[in-house]
């Protein structure tokens, strides 16, 4: 699970903020003291963020103690036992939940997963509207993959409405959804906004998105539209079925299957030998992938991948007695196994240099990423980079 767990980290005056946004391009751990500042998410709204006490703090580093060596019956009691505790605020509350998310994740519990996503927007105005987006996206990840696609649209579209940069991959769930509600020219119009997106990403459109697009256009018996389509795949894809769907659709239009076949051969050599013709309805079974799981990802570059379980820092006395704020960027391989290779952590930027270095490269190396699969095999990922930003006060 691509997590969205951002805790706190002690401090001098033993408060803690949750993690809040970097400059790299994702999510990296904040430390804070009595005044948090104010956080902004995707929508460009404003917040104000309240601190965690010791107490708490101590409560939830133990949960998440239990939860990185999976004990998930202490992890869960302990967050249970926090969230009864008297003198917590809402936003300790949400990251207790956050959590509850993480270890009914775990146990592969889609119902409490959800139960958990919910709690923590009941807490909207004490966390970051970043955190919030991603809970949303989150949510509608997760209703997706339980098959209630309705509840899923639902959230979708409240997140579409309020993010202000939506990546191709996000588009393509969006048009998925509407696809199976059978809402095909909206499945079309966010097929197309992915295809936009995946070129000004500069990333190849993937097959399964134009099959998408293909069978929408069909299912609208937008028959120019899909002819198009089908002339686009082909040099792309010179599959021998395309060429006869491409018939196909020509003798839908022209009522001419000879002069269909005979267009459909001119328009690749993979299709000279084209001797049937089939169409998109009859031929294309859109493989509508499930949702990564739960990984609301919308204030994250695509080019950054974040970790399912993020560990706190250690914030060196030496900072907290000189009141030092500080910031540590690194740069990491991450294995096939979703780990980091301990010997690949380099330090790209370190302000000032001396204090917290080794607490975040500590804190780096038992980190765990969602491997990145390609045709069902796990790659190593090079490069990736995660920051640590610590802010001490009085």
């Amino acid at each position: 699970m691509t997590s969205i767990l951002r805790t706190g980290v002690l401090v001098a005056a033993c408060t803690a903020s949750l993690f809040t946004l970097s400059a790299c391009g994702g999510s990296g751990s904040s430390v804070s003291g009595v005044r948090p500042a104010p956080t902004s998410g995707g929508s460009g709204e404003i917040r104000r963020v309240p601190a965690m006490s010791l107490n708490v703090h101590k409560m939830i580093q133990a949960a998440q103690e239990a939860l990185s060596v999976k004990d998930l019956d202490r992890a869960d009691a302990m967050l249970d036992n926090t969230l009864a505790y008297e003198r917590i605020n809402d936003y300790e509350r949400a990251v207790a939940w956050q959590l509850k998310a993480m270890v009914a994740f775990e146990r592969n519990d889609t119902s409490a997963t959800i139960k958990a996503y919910e709690a923590i927007l009941s807490y909207t105005e004490s966390i970051p509207p970043a955190l919030e987006l991603n809970i949303i996206y989150g949510l509608a990840q997760l209703h997706y993959s339980a098959e209630d696609y309705s509840r899923a649209l639902e959230y979708g579209e409240v997140w579409a409405a309020r993010n202000q940069s939506i990546r191709s991959n996000q588009y393509v769930f969006l048009a998925q959804t509407h696809y199976v509600l059978e809402n095909y020219k909206e499945a079309e119009a966010y097929i197309r906004q992915a295809i936009k997106a995946a070129d000004a990403e500069g990333v190849e459109p993937k097959e399964s998105w134009y099959n998408l697009l293909l069978s929408s256009e069909w299912e609208q018996r937008d028959l120019m539209g899909a002819l198009a389509t089908l002339q686009t795949m082909l040099p792309k894809w010179p599959n021998p079925k395309y060429c006869s769907m491409l018939a196909g659709v020509s003798a839908e239009l022209s009522g001419d299957t000879e002069k269909a076949l005979a267009f459909a051969r001119g328009k690749s050599v993979t299709c000279t030998v084209t001797q049937t013709t089939m169409t998109p309805e009859k031929s294309t079974v859109v493989k509508v992938d499930g949702p990564e799981e739960p990984a609301p990802k919308a204030a994250e570059s695509s080019a950054s991948p974040m970790p399912f379980m993020r560990v706190q820092p250690k914030v060196p006395m030496r900072a907290i007695k000189e009141k030092v704020n500080g910031m540590v960027l690194l740069e990491v391989t991450i294995l096939e196994d979703g780990t980091v290779a301990p010997d690949s952590i380099v330090v790209v930027e370190s302000v000032p240099k001396g204090y917290y270095e080794e607490a975040s490269i500590v804190a780096m190396r038992q980190m765990r990423y969602k491997p990145k699969m390609v045709d069902g095999v796990a790659q190593k990922m090079t490069g990736v980079r995660y920051r640590f930003s610590y802010n001490i006060e009085n």
